[in-house]
């Protein structure tokens, strides 16, 4: 009895000392740790289009790429060229030199029409020829027929906000903007969108053909200071509070500062101004230095470039209109990158 007794206590004390064993080993295990979730991957809705690899371009000592933007091209009636461009909700919105305003999707080097930005359609009687300017709050503005200038909010029919003295520019705050019409320069305060406050300002431009203001509210102008038939052409800088700070330019042909006839528009980069003429495209610095050119024969087939505008900090989209030979003409987009 003792013996069997005995064995008992044996064989429930080893059984205790497994089961001590196996919790203890339960407990100071870990499981393995979870790999975290992977975002899920972005679905491209960009067209599986051809796109030329980037042209490498040098400014002087400041190296570039031209990208053309593949599935970009189309083919406008009668060759109407695109007048103006600007960057609205990451797009980029153009004047199509017709009779509408339209919107491309931008991915890398690809972009495609937008069908989602203007629900409702642009289109007026001259509005492809407007000049388009966009605020930090998502305002697009654009000034057609007799100076009337319009606004576009989120999905809305174009608003008349006021008219102007000329084509205007919206500062990015949207607080300020500049207007130009021949030698003539206004400065106006916004309130709500509409024209406040106007002022004539006094420049040495006797014809001003872009401007384009920068993050600081400076203006960028370009035109030519001659009257009559001369043509001096000069781009120049002036202030927030509407004073004229700086000129840049010469008469000289030999001069790096030499700016060439057939003047189309300047845009700025965060670093840059970029100076843009039927055969030439130059690079200057803020300060107005010059730092170099590139022909357009060279670097475009001899096509010729119609409109320019910042994308971002480092970069400028380019319209350009191309020759498609017995077709006609294409217009086609680049991204010029610094």
């Amino acid at each position: 009895m003792w013996c069997t007794a005995n064995k008992l206590m044996r064989i429930v004390c080893l059984s205790i000392m497994s089961l001590g064993i196996l919790t203890g080993c339960g407990s100071e295990a870990k499981e393995p740790a979870k790999e975290p979730a992977k975002p899920a991957a972005k679905v491209s809705s960009a067209p599986d289009v051809k796109v030329d690899p980037p042209l490498k371009v040098q400014f002087g000592l400041v190296n570039a790429t031209l990208q053309k933007l593949g599935g970009s091209s189309y083919k406008p009636d009668k060759a109407a060229r695109v007048r103006s461009m600007a960057r609205y909700k990451d797009k980029l919105v153009y004047a199509d030199g017709e009779k509408s305003i339209k919107s491309l999707n931008v991915e890398g080097p690809k972009a495609w029409p937008d069908k989602d930005t203007f629900k409702k359609g642009l289109s007026g009687s001259n509005w492809g020829f407007a000049v388009l300017t966009v605020d930090k709050q998502d305002n697009l503005y654009f000034t057609v027929n007799s100076r009337e200038v319009r606004t576009v909010k989120t999905d809305e029919t174009p608003i008349i906000s006021d008219k102007a003295k000329g084509d205007l520019v919206i500062t990015s705050d949207g607080k300020q903007g500049f207007a130009y019409n021949g030698y003539l320069l206004y400065k106006y305060q916004l309130s709500d969108g509409k024209l406040a406050k106007e002022e004539q300002l006094k420049t040495s431009f006797k014809s001003i053909y872009s401007l384009a203001i920068d993050a600081d509210n400076k203006a960028y102008l370009l035109g030519n200071i001659a009257g009559g038939n001369g043509k001096q052409y000069r781009w120049g800088v002036v202030a927030p509070d509407g004073k004229e700070l700086a000129l840049y330019g010469s008469d000289d042909k030999n001069d790096s500062s030499y700016l060439y006839t057939y003047m189309n528009q300047l845009a700025l980069t965060g670093k840059y101004v970029v100076v843009n003429t039927q055969y030439w495209l130059l690079l200057f610095d803020k300060a107005g230095q010059p730092l170099g050119k590139v022909e357009l024969k060279n670097a475009l087939d001899g096509n010729m470039i119609t409109a320019l505008c910042r994308w971002d900090e480092n970069s400028l989209m380019l319209a350009v209109q191309e020759s498609g030979g017995k077709d006609g003409y294409q217009n086609s987009f680049y991204q010029l990158s610094f």
